[in-house]
């Protein structure tokens, strides 16, 4: 939401909590709500909590924009700024919760909180109508599946060069890529967007091999997941990647980058493939590794499918969040 704020002033992003929780008071006054959830971004909820003050207020971490905004884009006046609203108001933050362990902690640490309650709170998967799961019989044994952003931050630039290893050694193998194309910023400030970055690395025929879909809904996603020998995940960080559970929820096969919460999911050689940031090497040995054993990728793509289940089903998290909610009235 407050990216669509970017083209207005100032005044808007940094005051909209007061919007947000003036509208909450007037729905408090005709139907008394027990408990707020709302995410960090701006620092909004501070405000929300100062209009409502008979309302315990659950902060979740959504995406603190310390750990998501990093290299150049950190240095940037609206980012640091945005960090500062972010710091101030979660000092004053009384119970707070995250999809993973990893952002609460790394959020405690940098901040240096110390709020009354915190919590792993798991988002839920949500699936509509039935599903059908991988299997190697059906899926095309040559073609990578990319779902993300052409951006840093998803690690596009790592996909594309991880592909041109996997032409080098087997020049049958195909890409697919699916979202919207924001670009990478080259070191001189230009934005280099998906089709200028791609003629870097591959010839005219080389690109044949690439199917970039752009945004597709996720009612697309199924069955290109199951058309596709695996799954490529390569953030620089995620708190809980939506890409990697739904791609384990149908038993697809995952070659992933370890980071933030990816490894809380997935568990390295058991439910999926996990390496370091920007190893383009061990990217393309594990994809490797899934096209030369079939039969112990879909093992491995069971047990995924069997933890989200076990995990991230909605009567699992619903159950989680209410004992956090109780908690957090219990405190009020």
């Amino acid at each position: 939401m407050w990216r669509s704020l970017l083209n207005r002033n100032r005044w808007d992003v940094t005051r909209f909590g007061d919007l947000i929780g003036q509208t909450i008071h007037r729905v408090h006054r005709s139907s008394p709500i027990d408990v707020i959830e709302i995410e960090e971004s701006f620092g909004w909820f501070q405000d929300v909590a100062r209009l409502n003050p008979g309302i315990p207020v659950v902060v979740k971490l959504h995406g603190p924009t310390f750990l998501v905004e990093r290299g150049d884009r950190a240095s940037l006046p609206f980012v640091r700024d945005k960090i500062g609203y972010e710091g101030m108001a979660l000092r004053t933050a009384k119970v707070l919760v995250a999809p993973s362990t990893c952002t609460l902690e790394d959020t405690l640490e940098h901040y240096a909180l110390s709020p009354v309650l915190t919590q792993r709170l798991p988002n839920p998967l949500i699936t509509d109508g039935p599903l059908e799961l991988w299997s190697p019989e059906k899926c095309d044994k040559d073609t990578v599946l990319f779902i993300g952003r052409f951006d840093k931050i998803k690690g596009a630039d790592t996909v594309l060069k991880v592909f041109r290893r996997l032409l080098d050694i087997r020049p049958t193998t195909k890409l697919v890529f699916v979202g919207p194309d924001i670009g990478i910023r080259d070191p001189d400030g230009a934005v280099i967007q998906f089709e200028a970055y791609s003629n870097r690395l591959f010839s005219p025929q080389e690109k044949a091999h690439i199917s970039f879909l752009g945004k597709l809904p996720p009612s697309s996603l199924q069955a290109l997941r199951r058309q596709a020998l695996l799954t490529l995940m390569t953030s620089v960080w995620e708190s809980q990647s939506y890409t990697v559970l739904e791609a384990l929820l149908q038993g697809c096969p995952l070659v992933a980058v370890n980071a933030g919460g990816v490894g809380e999911i997935v568990e390295n050689g058991v439910s999926g493939w996990l390496t370091g940031p920007d190893d383009v090497e061990g990217l393309t040995t594990r994809i490797l590794q899934v096209m030369d054993d079939l039969p112990a990728a879909q093992t491995m793509g069971l047990k995924g499918r069997a933890y989200v289940l076990a995990n991230h089903s909605p009567e699992t998290v619903v159950r989680q969040n209410l004992e956090v909610y109780r908690q957090a009235i219990a405190l009020a």
